[in-house]
This record gives C-alpha cells, sequence and structure tokens, in this order.
C-alpha cells in the first residue's frame, strides 16, 4: 500500500507497519486514513486470519497524533480530525479477525489509544505508554477514555489520564495494559508465534470470541453522544417526534426535575424501547393509559385489543394492537 502504512502478508498473517519514522509514526489525516482503509480490506479478506499491527523503527510503536499537523487546524478541522481516528476505532472494533499490537517503543496518546483498540498487546522492554493529552488542554479524542478503564479500571485510567504520565512497559504488564513484556530483538518473532496459535483455530469460533469479549468496542457510549450532538440537532428532533407519535414522552431538556425511565415492546419485533419521562408528565401519561384501557377490551391470551384510540397531541391509528398484561 502507497503512503505511510506498508501491509504484508506471511500465509494467512497480515502485518500493518506504519511507516514515519522520522515523525516517530506520529499519526496525521494520510496515516488515519489509510490504517483505516487497510483495517477494512484485512477483515473483508477471505486469506488473512490475524493482523499484527506495529511501528516502523525501533524508537516509537505510534507516538501520538502529529501535532504540528494540528496546529495549524481550525476548531471544525480538529473535529473532523478527530472523528477520522474515532471512525479508524470503530473499523477496528469491528474487524472480526484477531488484532495484535507489537508495541515497539513509544504508544503515547493516540499510539497508545491505537494499542487499545487491539484484542492484544505485546510490549518490549523499551516501550512507554501514557495518555497525555491533559498536558495541552485536550482529552482522549480516539476512543481510549472508553477503552481504557475497560482494560486496567477506573482507577488506573483515571490516573493516566489526569496526570499524563508515562509508565514503562513492566509497569504497563502489572496493570494489565499489555499482556506480556519481552525483549525488544523479540518483539516481532514473539508477536507472529502468537497469531500463527490463533491462526491455527476455528475463524468462526475467534470471530464470535471477539464480539462476545468486545474489549476494544469503545462505540456504545459514542453511539449515545452522536445521537445528541453527531447528527445535528435536525436529527435529534426528528427522532423525538417519532418518539412522541409512538406515544412516548422523551426527557424534557427544559425541565430541572430528576425523570423516570421506562420501555415499551414495539408492535414489530420484540425490541424495548426506552424513554426518560419527567415527572411533570405522568399525569398525562396516566390519563393517556386510563383512555387506552378504558377503549379496550381483553382476551383469553392475556392480551388487549384497542379499539379506538386518539390520545392529546398525536394522531394515531385505530386498529389492533397486541399488548402484553
Amino acid at each position: 500500500m502507497p503512503g505511510c502504512v506498508r501491509v504484508e502478508m506471511e500465509d494467512r498473517l497480515a502485518i500493518v507497519t506504519v511507516e514515519r519514522p522520522d515523525a516517530l509514526n506520529a499519526l496525521n489525516a494520510s496515516v488515519l486514513r489509510e490504517l483505516s482503509m487497510a483495517i477494512d480490506h484485512l477483515s473483508m479478506a477471505a486469506d488473512v486470519g490475524a493482523i499484527i499491527l506495529t511501528g516502523a523503527g525501533d524508537k516509537a510503536f505510534v507516538a501520538g497524533a502529529d501535532i504540528k499537523e494540528m496546529v495549524g487546524l481550525s476548531a471544525l478541522e480538529m473535529r473532523a480530525f478527530s472523528e477520522m481516528g474515532r471512525r479508524l476505532g470503530d473499523a477496528m472494533a469491528t474487524c472480526n479477525k484477531p488484532i495484535i499490537a507489537a508495541v515497539n517503543g513509544y504508544a503515547l496518546g493516540g499510539g497508545c489509544e491505537l494499542a487499545l483498540a487491539c484484542d492484544i498487546r505485546i510490549a518490549s522492554d523499551r516501550a512507554r505508554l501514557g495518555q497525555p493529552e491533559v498536558n495541552i488542554g485536550i482529552i482522549p479524542g480516539f476512543g481510549g477514555s472508553q477503552r481504557l478503564p475497560r482494560i486496567v479500571g477506573p482507577g488506573w485510567a483515571a490516573e493516566l489520564v489526569y496526570t499524563g504520565e508515562m509508565i514503562d512497559a513492566d509497569t504497563a504488564e502489572r496493570i494489565g495494559l499489555v499482556n506480556r513484556v519481552v525483549p525488544a530483538d523479540r518483539l516481532l518473532a514473539e508477536a507472529k508465534a502468537m497469531a500463527r496459535k490463533i491462526i491455527e483455530k476455528s475463524p468462526a469460533a475467534i470471530a464470535l470470541a471477539i464480539g462476545r469479549i468486545g474489549l476494544r468496542d469503545g462505540r456504545v457510549r459514542r453511539r449515545r453522544l452522536d445521537a445528541r450532538q453527531g447528527r445535528g440537532d435536525a436529527g435529534v428532533h426528528r427522532e423525538t417526534k417519532a418518539r412522541v407519535d409512538r406515544g412516548l414522552t422523551q426527557y424534557d431538556s427544559n425541565s430541572s426535575c430528576k425523570s423516570m425511565t421506562t420501555c415499551s415492546r414495539t408492535s414489530s419485533n420484540d425490541e424495548l424501547r426506552y424513554s426518560r419521562i419527567p415527572p411533570s408528565s405522568l399525569w398525562i401519561r396516566a390519563m393517556k393509559l386510563f383512555e387506552l384501557f378504558r377503549n379496550s377490551t381483553f382476551t383469553r391470551d392475556s392480551s388487549m385489543t384497542t379499539r379506538s384510540w386518539r390520545p392529546m397531541g398525536a394522531r394515531f391509528h385505530s386498529g389492533v394492537s397486541e399488548v402484553p398484561i
């Protein structure tokens, strides 16, 4: 692959190398884009059983985001850059092939987050890891704030993020940030040996195990945030209107009261839908439920048939709906 990312194949093992040794393999827009494309391609390749991710040279795995490039970015450009890092994390999280990080040196900031998005981390005895973003007034932006507590626990994650300090390979192994520490000259050989052990196993079983363990998936919280921010106000308003049309009352951002969480089962499938209901709307909801039951008849199988119901402020079709009792 041309550019800053090199992909080599050895049987069913793909070795992905970030090649910017003059910049300590720092992540710029080109590297993020090429890494995302490489991971997406390898995830769909039938002849790939495992992936090793490492950095060129013996000084750095990935020393972080390219600060020189970030300095000249506007606020909107910086947000787009952060989204590229998140998309790379998403590509790695959805990859059905095991990813092993061979941490051969500095893994700081975005580099540490890149290692966190892998399933297994093997570090050389010269590796240094950390999340120093607070030193320049920002926080981890590529998913590290979600993945790091899952791997090392909230206490160590808080210390690493709040202080911005680096830790050596032995400390990283002790707290569980890396799986093992090996001599620098044996790093790639050890990573290949572990990858080949995995390749010998059933690909279907490995893919299922990746989904069940889910340590590299930091997307759950981000999807919740995207529902409020990433899709824009228009998308949020459309979703709010759709929920109101289904008879659900969402959380009222203008209310200072605490809210209750309720759930209802959709008629088309068994998916549970959750909504936030402030106390100010509980009386209205109670009246709607009373009206629903008053205009309903019950059948032998403990379901009810709605004859007609037109609550205040919403349009509903008259018809039959099955509601468990």
